[in-house]
């Protein structure tokens, strides 16, 4: 998950980045981006979704992690 968390940080030029759990959408983050807590969704489908920490409401970024992302986070997972 590290290597996700660093991506996330760097491309949305975030504060803090850092895995909170699996869900059944996708993986879940939660950070600091731009003086807000955010949290951000990684889904099946790599697209990556975020919300201001305390809204219920997602946003799409039109993001998509990259493959060598998440097979590099998929192999250190199952470890």
């Amino acid at each position: 998950m590290v290597r996700m968390e660093e991506w996330l940080q760097h491309e949305f030029l975030a504060q803090t980045v850092f895995f909170v759990e699996n869900r059944e959408r996708g993986l879940f983050f939660r950070g600091r981006s731009r003086f807000k807590d955010v949290e951000v969704l990684v889904s099946a489908s790599r697209h990556v979704w975020v919300r201001e920490a305390g809204i219920r409401e997602w946003k799409p970024t039109g993001v998509y992690v990259p493959a060598d992302v998440i097979s590099i986070t998929a192999n250190h997972s199952a470890r």
